[in-house]
């Protein structure tokens, strides 16, 4: 309750003195929307990124877009400001995302938060449900084409198309050495779902740019 009085406060006070509003009080109120919608206990793992800008238009009506965290105060004209929020998990190597927070001139919410990349044992204070690297890395091998060339160690990312979080490992097929002593070929890329432990694809890939 008293976090929520100080954010109207703040709001009170930034919306009545919008020309001179310091950045930090900004900041202030970025956290507390990110915070009333996440809880104490995931926030702390979000950092504010440096990437965070704001939008403002000129006499001319043209928008344009600068960073504001290391100034002291906001610019007077601005439109927007985008807050980009990055996350990570520190138990887990491998579950990170972000998203953006923007705000207009009256510091009120312009887009729907999205905390998709967060799986749900960590939303829900469970034990990890994900099978570990070395699960991942059998299966893969399991899966690869049999020959003389190692699979890599699988590496966890959250995939924002398939909307999970997966292990990704290659296995090189060929080798060959180019003209300048590089390595060429084809491998193939091997992708688990982390929490059940399927086989999601194998796909082919080439590395290396043959030169005639």
């Amino acid at each position: 309750m008293r976090k929520f009085i100080l954010s109207i406060l703040l709001l009170v006070s930034i919306n009545t003195y919008s020309q001179s509003t310091k950045t930090k009080e900004a900041v202030l109120i970025a956290d507390s929307i990110l915070k009333s919608q996440i809880g104490e206990r995931l926030f702390q793992y979000f950092i504010l990124s440096e990437g965070s800008y704001y939008s403002y238009e000129d006499r001319r009506e043209k928008q344009w877009t600068g960073k504001f965290l290391e100034k002291n105060r906001l610019p007077k004209s601005f439109v927007t400001l985008h807050f980009l929020y990055h996350f990570d998990y520190p138990n887990v190597k491998g579950i990170r995302g972000g998203l953006w927070l923007i705000v207009d001139n009256n510091f009120k919410l312009i887009d729907t938060l999205n905390f998709e990349f967060i799986p749900r044992f960590i939303t829900e204070d469970k034990p990890l449900d994900f099978i570990s690297v070395d699960s991942a890395l059998t299966i893969a091998k399991s899966n690869s084409k049999p020959n003389i060339y190692k699979v890599s160690i699988p590496t966890l990312a959250y995939n924002e198309k398939l909307k999970q979080y997966i292990y990704t490992s290659s296995h090189d097929l060929t080798v060959v050495l180019n003209s300048t002593g590089k390595d060429i070929g084809e491998f193939e890329i091997i992708k688990i779902d982390a929490k059940t432990g399927n086989l999601i694809n194998i796909s082919k890939g080439y590395k290396g740019i043959v030169i005639r």
